[in-house]
């Protein structure tokens, strides 16, 4: 079902269509300049793609596109940004909490330089014939030196679509800025999954430029299609080709194990500071943490899952263990060094950690407040690794939480950056025996923690659950 929705913009009214099937996860879709929401229906199909694969989609105009206000001549890249800003905030506001950005043209660009690291909620981008290097767009050599000036004595150029034949001012402002932002360059400093596509005889933006950006980038690929135009509407097999490509680059986003992991990374990396400032040397849980030294002996080798600021790794030193504290975030890993000193570290994804250790090396690992950040599909393979890298008699120690859902969680630090941001899995009990049991670990010790309020994933309790077991073969 398809809904027009209007709201504020930068003092404008923007207009756009919700097409909805999916409650938490959806698609937005970025114009091209002169152009409007649908795109020369390019954008409408892929809408009706995205739905039949189960998720939502959100086509919007720009200010002083389509129907949405404001003058066409007013327009900038800066304006286009935050429009872009408040349609996804909009958008969260509608209970919406894992994103992916799609953009044609000069649409593609604005995707570029969207501010990612103030939205964790953007999972991954699709460009479609971008618009990445405006001093190498040919669309009629619209950013010349000539053009500007007749800006400049005009304050707007005159130009008509390449497809409705219909007039668009192009205003000064907007000559000023295009000299200031460079798409390609905030695309190579960007570490979200992208995937760029382009018709190989686009006669407005060179297809080489989307594929020199994409070589250049990190978690990219590049599709050319063949006797692809730019808006791909001349060939019924190159549009359909980009739509299933699209869709299908979308389905592996949303249900992406490493996205879900990474969305953790970047949370961390963000709130690092803070999260230091609260917890940094707040020794929790230490009835459990004796309990599990009161088993080991000093001179053991005691890994700290998870470890983020080094804490447990610290406290374990000091008590006489050989202990490493082991996270992905390089920003806590930063505040551990404050913190601890020169604490031995690994930088690292913990579903990794067999590379670090050999079978049979661990005498303990303890891994508080940090597995229920693994997705679920991998939290068997991680309980196995762990088995491995641990001796016979070795001692596994964790917390998680009580639950049955998965799914993305606010991120208090973040206030209303940090809606739907972080992913987080509750563990049943039938899940804890079944990775103790098919992992030949012996539950030694089992102890809950009521917390007061809702839980993080909006059940009715709120417990947490402490197990201590033994890797028993």
């Amino acid at each position: 079902m398809e809904e027009k929705l209007f709201y504020n913009s930068n003092g404008n009214k923007l207009c756009g269509v919700l097409n909805r099937a999916s409650e938490d996860k959806i698609v937005i879709m970025c114009h091209g300049i002169r152009g409007n929401k649908d795109e020369c229906g390019s954008f409408i199909q892929l809408a009706e793609s995205i739905k039949n694969t189960g998720y939502s989609s959100f086509r919007f105009d720009f200010n002083g596109h389509g129907e949405s206000g404001g003058q066409d001549k007013d327009m900038t890249i800066s304006k286009e940004i935050l429009d872009l800003e408040n349609t996804v905030k909009m958008l969260q506001e509608k209970g919406y909490k894992e994103f992916v950005l799609v953009g044609g043209s000069f649409g593609a660009g604005i995707v570029s330089l969207f501010p990612f690291e103030k939205y964790v909620c953007i999972k991954g981008i699709v460009l479609w014939y971008g618009a990445l290097d405006y001093s190498y767009i040919r669309y009629g050599n619209l950013f010349t030196e000539e053009n500007k000036k007749i800006a400049e004595r005009d304050g707007f150029y005159v130009s008509r679509s390449m497809n409705s034949g219909e007039e668009f001012r192009f205003g000064l402002d907007l000559f000023n800025e295009v000299d200031k932002y460079k798409p390609y360059e905030a695309l190579e400093n960007n570490n979200l999954t992208k995937l760029f596509i382009h018709g190989e005889i686009d006669s407005a933006v060179p297809y080489e430029l989307s594929e020199k950006v994409s070589n250049s980038c990190k978690n990219s690929r590049f599709i050319l299609i063949k006797n692809g135009e730019h808006t791909f509407q001349n060939s019924r097999e190159a549009i359909n080709t980009v739509v299933n490509e699209t869709v299908s680059f979308i389905d592996e986003i949303f249900n992406s194990s490493s996205i879900k992991r990474e969305s953790v990374k970047r949370d961390y990396d963000i709130i690092a500071d803070q999260y230091a400032a609260e917890f940094g040397r707040k020794y929790e849980d230490m009835e459990v943490v004796s309990e599990f030294m009161s088993m080991l002996k000093p001179g053991d080798s005691i890994l700290d899952l998870g470890g983020g600021t080094g804490k447990y790794t610290d406290l374990l030193i000091k008590n006489g263990f050989k202990s490493t504290c082991y996270d992905f975030s390089k920003e806590m890993m930063r505040k551990a060094r404050e913190l601890y000193g020169d604490i031995p570290y690994i930088l690292d994804d913990m579903l990794n950690v067999k590379n670090h250790y050999n079978e049979g090396s661990l005498d303990g690992i303890i891994a508080f407040y940090s597995l229920f950040h693994v997705p679920r599909e991998d939290i068997m393979n991680l309980f196995s690794d762990m088995k491995d890298v641990l001796k016979v008699n070795g001692l596994l120690c964790f917390c998680v939480q009580l639950g049955d859902s998965e799914g993305y969680i606010d991120e208090p630090y973040l206030n209303e950056d940090g809606k739907g941001v972080l992913y987080f899995n509750g563990f049943s009990k039938a899940l804890i025996d079944d990775l103790l049991d098919k992992n030949k670990f012996e539950k030694l010790y089992e102890n809950m923690k009521q917390e007061v309020g809702d839980n993080e994933l909006g059940d009715d309790s709120n417990t947490k659950i402490f197990i201590m077991a033994k890797k028993i073969k």
